[in-house]
């Protein structure tokens, strides 16, 4: 199975950007690997439960490049799930500064409560059949950040895209075949921009 990954081509959000160089100072994590996304609801598809503000004082989704996951934060920020990224199978933002995250069946998550791993699910279960997680966005969150998101993303699967590529070539070269390593996690992966029209093809994941 050799399907793409498709990724927008923006200048706007280049894989080589500084990725938190366009984000205001107030969305910015003090690790420079964390982009901040302040946000009024969390929708749950297919099951249509919801995480909001009636129900949270704050909301949020940090995307944490530095461990490679998406931390979902709730209760104050006190509690916390985590999703590595390597579970995503879409992404996406979508019009009126949403952002769209598409994952694998029964993904795996961790929970924390002031930071400490606990086996208690924090979302009371909501999360249970999840595939689709839809993150609105407060008002005062600015499109840089958005931008700087797609840019973390797509920077994390081109480095996942270029060590795949580097472990094949060396399977190859060992075995004198053209026997090709599989990862089902990232074949359907996709990229969607809502700002442009153009797409580039970042190359297909054996």
């Amino acid at each position: 199975m050799n399907d793409n990954i498709t990724a927008y081509n923006s200048t706007r959000a280049g894989t080589s950007v500084t990725l938190n160089s366009r984000v205001p100072s107030s969305q910015r994590s003090n690790n420079t690997d964390v982009i901040k996304v302040d946000l009024k609801k969390i929708d749950i598809r297919p099951t249509g439960a919801q995480l909001t503000l009636q129900t949270d004082i704050r909301l949020a989704v940090w995307f944490r490049l530095n461990t490679h996951d998406i931390c979902l934060c709730l209760n104050e920020m006190k509690d916390k799930v985590a999703i590595p990224l390597n579970q995503m199978v879409g992404f996406r933002v979508a019009e009126y500064k949403e952002i769209e995250v598409q994952l694998l069946n029964n993904f795996r998550r961790s929970y924390y409560h002031n930071n400490i791993e606990v086996k208690g699910d924090p979302t009371n279960g909501l999360l249970e059949g999840a595939t689709s997680l839809i993150f609105t966005t407060l008002p005062y969150v600015t499109l840089d950040t958005l931008v700087a998101v797609e840019a973390a993303i797509i920077k994390y699967k081109t480095e996942c895209h270029n060590n795949s590529q580097i472990n094949n070539s060396q399977i190859n070269n060992s075995q004198g075949n053209n026997s090709q390593m599989k990862d089902e996690t990232f074949n359907l992966l996709v990229f969607v921009n809502t700002f442009t029209s153009d797409v580039c093809d970042l190359g297909s994941i054996c």
